[in-house]
């Protein structure tokens, strides 16, 4: 097997979706791409990124490494929306590397699929914050009978110097 084929068939089975792009437009997928996107490979080839993502990364680069050096620089991260089935989105992160292939620059993401951790992240911010309404409500009832026992004594003492034949 020719080693340009393993490696397409490598890149199919990552769970992670991978698009290749030139000038910022979308020249390879794998497999995981459609599934996220629910589109077909046909429909992805030649989309412009910004029609895929929301927002779409930038893809200006201080430096452009080579193949032989690409291990050592760090991918630039962001967060965005990638369209589904072009009417809804789905929320990802996307890696965005660089590297010069010759006299062309070749650049690819990765892109994962964090709904479940945005969903996540969510229900965690909901849980703190009624918890801290319920600290806060805590506090404030707490208070509140602190007042009450004072008054409550006050009125007991004052019951207590009042004769038992006066009428009330």
């Amino acid at each position: 097997m020719p080693a340009e084929q393993l490696n397409r068939k490598i890149i199919d089975r990552i769970d992670e979706g991978v698009i290749v792009l030139e000038n910022g437009t979308i020249t390879r997928v794998n497999a995981a791409i459609e599934r996220m996107t629910g589109m077909e490979r046909a429909e992805l080839m030649w989309l412009p990124l910004s029609q895929l993502l929301d927002p779409a990364p930038p893809l200006h680069f201080k430096t452009t490494p080579d193949v032989a050096t690409a291990a050592d620089e760090k991918p630039l991260m962001y967060e965005s929306s990638l369209t589904v089935a072009k009417v809804q989105s789905l929320a990802v992160a996307e890696s965005v590397h660089t590297v010069r292939e010759g006299d062309g620059r070749l650049q690819f993401l990765i892109v994962r699929d964090i709904a479940e951790r945005k969903k996540m992240q969510q229900n965690l911010l909901k849980s703190r914050q009624l918890e801290s309404i319920a600290a806060l409500s805590g506090g404030i009832a707490h208070d509140y009978n602190n007042l009450l026992t004072a008054i409550m004594g006050n009125l007991s003492l004052a019951l207590t110097s009042i004769p038992e034949d006066e009428p009330m």
